[in-house]
């Protein structure tokens, strides 16, 4: 909730606190490692979060959504595209779309930069 309502470095806190009190952390927490680094422009720790997750569970479709908006964030566009075809060759009904209807962000500025970003890497419209 933190990182939704634009709070990515007292996430880190509290992210921390959490690790230390569970040094084998679920990909859940990996993953809002993820947000939080992406939110601060850290899009190598993005990555690196990420691709920890998908090291642990390689099904873990929203590791491939980040790793997508991370890749077209720093300019690898064809590892954004990788990401996008891994995204939806798990969740092949997944969309631009589909993100805006569920997506909990409360600053619309973070909201339109993955977007943008998950446009650039190929996610389609509808």
């Amino acid at each position: 909730m933190l990182n939704l309502s634009g709070k990515p470095v007292e996430a880190l806190e509290y992210l921390n606190k959490a690790i230390h009190l569970n040094p084998i952390p679920p990909v859940t927490y990996l993953y809002n490692f993820g947000v939080s680094y992406r939110m601060l422009g850290q899009y190598e720790k993005v990555i690196e979060m990420y691709q920890r997750c998908l090291k642990r569970e390689p099904n873990f479709w929203l590791g491939y959504l980040g790793l997508a908006v991370a890749y077209s964030l720093s300019g690898q566009e064809n590892n954004a595209k990788t990401a996008v075809r891994q995204l939806l060759n798990l969740f092949p009904d997944y969309s631009i779309e589909y993100f805006k209807k569920n997506s909990q962000y409360k600053n619309q500025d973070q909201l339109d930069l993955v977007v943008e970003a998950l446009r650039k890497s190929g996610l389609p419209e509808k």
